[in-house]
């Protein structure tokens, strides 16, 4: 008898193929998320520190320009904050979408390697019937001759 041919193989290869690539985009989106929340903490910490500095400096005798300096670059960081938790929004709701592309990938993946196991199981059941149905007719042959 031969062996098992499971014709849905190159399409069950497709398939794993998809989900492998749906888990690297996801990889790669939480990776720009952890950088864009990194990047987040940063220019927060930067605002912390001008703050820091500008107290510093506040002691000393300085001119206006400086201390005027410090109120726009604390301003230009919050508006790259509001920039990056923007980022970080689409990059959340990127994340949902590739995350039901996977379920769903990953579903049709099932339903395939369900109908292969069935397959093979019925493959199975055949092939040891017929098996037994051949060393039935050597007996017979045995006992006939015998």
């Amino acid at each position: 008898m031969k062996k098992f041919d499971f014709r849905l193989q190159s399409l069950l290869r497709l398939r794993n193929f998809k989900e492998e690539k749906l888990k690297a985009e996801m990889g790669e989106i939480v990776s720009k998320m952890n950088n864009t929340r990194d990047d987040i903490i940063n220019l927060n910490q930067d605002i912390e520190d001008a703050y820091t500095a500008q107290n510093k400096f506040l002691n000393e005798k300085i001119g206006g320009q400086i201390i005027q300096f410090f109120g726009f670059y604390v301003q230009g960081k919050r508006e790259h904050i509001k920039v990056k938790q923007n980022e970080l929004e689409v990059l959340k709701k990127k994340y949902e979408e590739k995350s039901h592309e996977l379920a769903k990938a990953m579903g049709d993946v099932k339903v395939i390697e369900s109908i292969k196991k069935k397959q093979f199981n019925q493959y199975r059941v055949d092939y040891n019937k017929k098996a037994q149905e051949e060393i039935e007719d050597l007996l017979r042959m045995k006992n006939e001759n015998g």
